[in-house]
């Protein structure tokens, strides 16, 4: 009991003298933090880039967990969005700071006051991404596609990667970015501009896996979301620029460190709910951002002269900045003027100071609860960074990345065991500079020794990409990258950074450019690597006097194999074909597959002499198609083909690759022309007649439009002399050139297409005419026969052409023959009896025409819905004369007796012809022994009226 009243006495004493202490602190406290109160927090905006989201993450952290006002600073954060650019609004001073991309540097270019601050994302997170389904992997794919993008960087990027590339922009289509995925879910798009940090989360999340093409495939790698503000917000407040990038940066950190309590924050901003996003997408869009902005390697925020150096050489390239750029005062450096704010501070703390030395005793009671309670709460920070650096190890040698220190001024190397195992060497192995370059192959070693030394005289930080030999001598790639760390007088003390293997990457950027270079069938160069040489030979044979040749090599008949053999036996004749041609070449020329059965050759430093030059080229050419004289083998099957080659020269007079490849590819149709397996060199009077040719195809589309054709009729009698009908014949009187024979249109109206729409007028024409005839006695009973071309044919709707042209004209189905080519019976016979058939039971007739020139199958023959066959003109002009003519006309007559078919005699032009053919049994002529063809005014006013007296 003695005891209890001073036990009580000194606890009730501790415990007013602990609430003393904590008052007094408070006071303290309140002196030396609480700023005078005319310096109220300074109230600042910041524009972000784009919607609410984790990409944002460090100034929301900054905010919420106090770092700004800490700084004394009040910020708003303010959304970004479509039309709302924050570099505009920097500019015109509604806001302070705001988040762009590399486009802050070229608008510093361009004159902008504008200040990078800080890049949080030290790789480019820009990507092309498409549906996996849609086939598109490369930038080549893109060709002809409809790519939505932003006209902003994103396009600016995307132009970098296509000139990398070797690829036109032009040739792909953009569409105005929507930001909407739904676009390319539902294929309104092939692609789009997008991020790597979200779009293929919330892809993968409706159940459409991505294919993505990355800016650092192609060697563009800007900076992202950099932290930007003015000149004038650098120069008018220098101490509040330093608090707020300090603040910020420190959320940054806090942002990685805590991503799932920051996820929530950020859950509950205006908006974020409504868009979709949940904590998982959050978190996904935080893991995908830690590889871009790297805060485990390097420092946040960090930039580098030197890199936005590279990407300023890069917009002076595409055009989008003016020549003889320096960022200077681009970087932001921390201000060195005194901060007056915290003078005021200082000063009144001083004065609290005094306060303080009368509360040491107290202070000391408390010390020793203080260093209890931060002991243990080091205790647990050692075990959490313990864990973390843990993870990161794990990471770390997934990525096969490492660290690694050079010390000064010893010059001491340390590796990480990642680097250690990259590098192939025991854990015992220690490193020296020495023994480190020496990984390097020689002709490659000079790059690395420069970066360091750049790196050690300057503080130029450095990224490099190089191959090394490691202990094992395995030959693999690597990126290191490096930078200076300076003491506090400003002297470099080490050299530190990251080495990673990217041998996986290159294998894959290598397998890229043989895709965009080369041909997949035959490995040949393909037309762009072809066309690159060429221009490089062209620029060769202008600064000296060597000529240059190329051949242009076209398979014969290899159409055929493909449809009669297969596409399998195809494609393995071109691999033999392109090494046959290979082995005909000298080391210094080129080989290319165009596409096809189509192959190009470039021959390099052929003689200065013209004759010489040919001489050499003809050689080559001659050896090529004695390789192919050489039957090609398929695995039991043998097969024999030849070559039309067309060759041209070139020498240092002026000219263009287009040109070139149009002279050689005239001289190989030369080639095909003269008969196949021959050598022809370009002729300059063939360019003439095919420009003529050109100019004629442009006149016949002009004629369908200004209906300058007609129909002449050519009578078809029987073998008593009655009028049974004509065959239409076509006819073309142009304003410039007169009247133009078929022999001449019709063929290049098959070439170039356009005879389905002449075929398409003639059977208009004819029917219109058979509905005239009808509306007369003499006439009524007339049938017309009418040409049809292959293609015509073997259009899908032919039938239905035709069933609507009798309906539109009202013309009698009876009183229609279409003459066919034999032709026609090669391919797809089935089709063919099929559209016969169809129209045959409406009532048309069929004809084959020419018979006996082309190929025909009695097989196929009976099959045929046929009314008619027609003996060639060629047979019967000579049926007299010729024995072997008379056998074949007396041949075919017998046939059409036998297959029941009428049969009908044309180019009759005498009687004695006629008796001979008429002793066989022909049924019916057409000739000019009767009339040629005419008009259908005359035929109806001169032919109907004299064959009416029979």
């Amino acid at each position: 009991m003695g005891f209890a009243a001073p036990m009580k006495f000194r606890t009730s004493a501790l415990d007013i003298t602990t609430r003393l202490f904590w008052c007094t602190k408070l006071v303290v406290l309140i002196c030396l933090f609480t700023p005078p109160a005319f310096a109220e927090a300074s109230k600042v905006n910041l524009q972000l880039k784009w919607h609410h989201q984790f990409q944002f993450a460090g100034y929301y952290a900054a905010q919420a967990k106090g770092f700004y006002k800490d700084a004394g600073l009040d910020v708003n954060i303010i959304e970004g969005g479509p039309g709302k650019p924050a570099l505009d609004a920097v500019l015109n001073g509604s806001v302070q700071y705001g988040i762009s991309d590399a486009d802050v540097l070229m608008a510093h270019m361009h004159g902008k006051p504008v200040v990078a601050m800080a890049a949080i994302f030290q790789h480019s997170p820009f990507i092309i991404i498409s549906r996996e389904d849609s086939n598109i992997h490369r930038l080549a794919d893109l060709m002809g596609k409809s790519v939505m993008m932003k006209h902003d960087l994103s396009a600016v990027q995307f132009d970098a990667m296509m000139l990398k590339a070797g690829l036109d922009p032009t040739s792909v289509r953009f569409v105005t970015h929507t930001g909407q995925l739904d676009d390319l879910i539902n294929r309104k798009v092939d692609a789009m501009a997008a991020y790597a940090t979200n779009e293929p989360y919330r892809l993968r999340a409706r159940g459409v896996e991505p294919a993505i093409i990355s800016t650092i495939d192609y060697d563009v790698d800007f900076y992202g979301d950099t932290l930007f503000t003015s000149r004038r917000e650098i120069e008018t407040h220098p101490e509040r620029a330093d608090a707020f990038l300090k603040a910020t940066l420190r959320g940054w950190r806090y942002a990685f460190d805590n991503p799932e309590e920051i996820a929530n924050l950020i859950l509950q901003l205006p908006g974020v709910k409504q868009s979709g996003a949940t904590q998982e997408s959050l978190l996904a869009e935080a893991k995908s951002m830690r590889p871009l902005v790297m805060p485990d390697i390097v420092d946040m925020g960090h930039m580098n002269t030197e890199r936005w150096s590279h990407i300023a050489q890069l917009l002076v390239r595409l055009k989008l900045a003016p020549d003889s750029y320096e960022p200077r005062k681009f970087i932001y450096h921390y201000a060195t003027t005194p901060n007056t704010l915290n003078t005021r501070w200082i000063a009144f703390g001083v004065a609290a100071t005094l306060l303080c030395v009368m509360l040491v005793i107290l202070w000391n009671v408390q010390m020793r609860r203080q260093v209890r309670m931060r002991t243990e709460a080091l205790h647990a920070e050692i075990a959490r960074r313990e864990q973390t650096e843990a993870y990161l190890k794990i990471s770390s040698r997934m990525a096969r990345v490492g660290s690694w220190v050079l010390s000064l001024p010893e010059k001491t190397l340390y590796w990480s065991e990642e680097v250690l195992d990259i590098h192939e060497c025991p854990p015992e192995f220690a490193p020296t500079l020495d023994s480190a370059l020496a990984f390097y192959p020689e002709e490659w070693r000079s790059r690395i020794v420069q970066a360091l030394e750049e790196c050690l005289q300057k503080g130029d930080s450095f990224d490099e990409e190089l191959p090394i030999l490691t202990c094992k001598d395995k030959l693999l790639w690597i990126r290191i990258i490096g930078q200076a760390v300076y003491d506090l007088h400003g002297n470099i003390t080490r050299i530190e950074g990251a080495i990673q293997d990217i041998s996986a990457q290159k294998v894959a950027e290598s397998r890229i450019q043989h895709l965009a270079f080369y041909d997949s069938l035959t490995s040949l160069p393909n037309r762009q690597l072809f066309i690159d040489r060429l221009e490089h030979t062209l620029a060769y044979s202008a600064r000296t006097s060597k000529s240059g040749a190329v051949l242009f090599i076209d398979l014969d008949n290899f159409k055929t194999l493909n449809d009669t053999m297969g596409h399998d036996l195809g494609d393995m004749l071109l691999q033999q074909v392109a090494m046959r041609i290979a082995g005909c070449l000298r080391e210094s020329d080129t080989v290319a597959r165009f596409g096809g059965d189509e192959f190009v050759v470039l021959l390099h430093e052929l003689s200065g002499n013209h004759q010489e030059a040919a001489a050499q080229a003809r050689l080559v050419s001659e050896k090529i198609l004695i390789s192919f004289a050489h039957p090609f083998q398929f695995s039991g099957y043998e097969h024999h083909t030849s070559a039309s080659i067309g060759v041209t020269l070139f020498d240092q007079q002026p000219t263009t690759v287009d040109e070139i490849l149009k002279r050689a590819d005239l001289a190989m149709y030369q080639s095909k022309a003269a008969g196949r397996n021959v050598i022809r060199f370009f002729d300059p009077e063939m360019q003439a007649l095919i420009a003529d040719r050109v100019e004629m195809e442009e006149d016949l589309r002009n004629g369908l439009r200004n209906d300058e054709f007609f129909l002449c009729y050519q009578p078809q009698v029987d073998n008593q002399g009655r009028l049974l009908g004509a065959e239409a014949l076509l006819r073309w009187r142009n304003p410039k050139r007169g009247m133009i024979p078929p022999s001449t249109f019709i063929p290049l109206a098959e070439d170039s297409g356009l005879i389905v729409s002449v075929g398409n007028w003639v059977m208009y024409a004819a029917c219109k005419q058979l509905v005239l005839w009808a509306q007369q006695p003499l006439t009524s009973s007339l049938t017309l026969a009418v040409n049809v071309s292959a293609k015509q044919l073997r259009q899908m709707d032919f039938v239905d052409q035709i069933v609507e042209v009798l309906n539109v004209t009202g013309a009698n189905p009876k009183r229609l023959k279409l003459e066919l080519t034999e032709s026609l019976m090669v391919n797809n016979i089935e089709d063919v009896i099929a559209k016969m058939t169809e129209l045959k039971n409406i009532g048309v007739g069929f004809s084959i025409d020419d018979f006996g020139i082309g190929y025909s199958s009695l097989s196929y023959l009976k099959l045929l819905p046929l009314d008619q066959l027609k003996i060639d003109q060629s047979f019967v002009r000579d049926v007299l004369t010729d024995p072997n003519d008379a056998v074949i006309a007396r041949t075919i007559i017998a046939l059409g007796k036998s297959l029941n078919l009428q049969v009908i005699a044309e180019g009759v032009e005498t009687l004695s012809q006629r008796e001979f053919l008429d002793n066989y049994g022909c049924d019916a002529y057409q000739g000019y022994l009767f009339s040629k063809p005419v008009p259908a005014d005359e035929f109806e006013r001169d032919v109907v009226q004299t064959f009416e007296h029979f």
